[in-house]
């Protein structure tokens, strides 16, 4: 499979600008940018496909790329600081790009006939995810739009469903 692009935010509908927001990480985590999110306890983790619920947004950042917290620079033996990750946060009029996927095993180039579809979401082997047109069980974004013209084979553009996010 084509690498696939990170998720990132597009724009938000009716104006304004995506609201960024830093978290601290769950330990044990290992993320990418543009990983989705959930929160538990204040602490952010990765998705887990099968619950799709809590998702505050997209990691701004991959895991353990804070300052203060990488391999030389350890956050217990140095600075003491907690391992945190800059959010974009997903809210009701947020649109974020990606793109859209059949499982892990290819990319698919959209069309008209996946807009307004609700579809889950998958991890792919290197990390990045994608939108899963496969998974119509474990919904978590809606598309509203895509444009071929910009990455082979095409960008979705998808909202995420607000029975899915985070309050």
């Amino acid at each position: 499979m084509a690498v696939a692009l990170s998720f990132r935010p597009s724009h938000v509908e009716g104006g304004g600008t995506t609201s960024t927001r830093h978290y601290v990480v769950k330990s044990g985590e290992d993320f990418v940018i543009g990983a989705p999110l959930t929160i538990n306890a204040g602490e952010v983790d990765e998705l887990d496909t099968n619950d799709v619920t809590l998702i505050v947004g997209v990691a701004g950042a991959a895991d353990n790329s804070a300052f203060g917290f990488d391999a030389g620079d350890s956050p217990v033996t140095v600075t003491g600081r907690a391992n945190t990750v800059p959010v974009f946060v997903a809210g009701r009029d947020v649109v974020f790009f990606g793109q859209l996927s059949n499982g892990t095993t290819a990319l698919v180039t959209p069309d008209n006939a996946n807009v307004g579809e609700d579809y889950g979401l998958v991890r792919q082997s290197d990390g990045t995810w994608t939108v899963d047109e496969a998974d119509t069980t474990n919904v978590v974004v809606t598309v509203i739009g895509f444009d071929t013209s910009l990455d082979a084979p095409g960008r979705v553009y998808f909202k995420f469903l607000q029975s899915t996010l985070y309050a």
